[in-house]
């Protein structure tokens, strides 16, 4: 008798978090209530250190929280904390690789940079299994791309998605043998899910295949947009 009570008590307080939890990311939608929301995710940590995915999920939401005050280096270390709990890893890293891409983000056209984020959301000249630029609303039109590739396994299948503002994705794929030459791409050679005339994309996401199938790590040393 005395078990079941306590556990129904421990279920009773797991309860009351997992409702503030809710709570927390309501007062998110309001900027003017980002502070309670920090303050209300805080205690949640504090007092739920041995519930992994309760934890997980409060520090996923307060790096959200971080990121709208514009505290990015301390939101990513949250967000990376969060990711190391496999039921928010996917949430996690997606939510990093997007708001680090966003910070450096292609905001004129011509461009000539570096402006890849890593399947980790950060900034790297190291192998990765994915790579992310993003391109800001303002941005305009372009005609071609062109980058430099690195990596220590060729031939390889490359695919590259571009991702419109409607979030349709226009794909290319094809074989790369090796990385002596930049590999430039016009617009005309990606595979379009509709005819227009003219597209305003978001997103650049870049990853390869082995000649077996397997996803392998390389790198991407710089973009050129025209």
């Amino acid at each position: 008798m005395i078990l079941w009570l306590l556990m129904l008590v421990a279920w009773s307080q797991g309860s009351q978090y997992w409702l503030q939890l809710q709570q927390a990311r309501l007062l998110l939608m309001d900027e003017s209530q980002v502070n309670q929301s920090i303050d209300l995710l805080n205690s949640i940590i504090a007092q739920n250190q041995q519930d992994s995915d309760l934890l997980a999920e409060a520090l996923y939401w307060k790096g959200h929280a971080l990121y709208l005050q514009g505290f990015q280096d301390h939101s990513n270390e949250k967000l990376i904390e969060a990711s190391n709990n496999y039921n928010m890893r996917s949430s996690a890293l997606y939510f990093l690789q997007q708001s680090t891409a966003y910070e450096q983000r292609i905001q004129k056209i011509p461009y000539e940079g570096n402006p890849w984020v890593n399947i980790d959301g950060k900034s790297s000249e190291s192998d990765s299994l994915m790579w992310i630029a993003t391109f800001d609303a303002q941005a305009g039109s372009f005609r071609q791309v062109s980058m430099n590739l690195e990596g220590r396994e060729f031939p390889i299948y490359l695919t590259v998605e571009l991702v419109d503002w409607r979030n349709e994705r226009w794909i290319w794929r094809d074989i790369i043998q090796d990385t002596s030459q930049p590999l430039v791409l016009r617009l005309s050679q990606f595979r379009t899910p509709r005819d227009e005339n003219k597209y305003l994309y978001r997103n650049m996401m870049v990853t390869a295949e082995s000649e077996d199938g397997r996803r392998v790590p390389f790198t991407i040393v710089n973009l050129e947009v025209q």
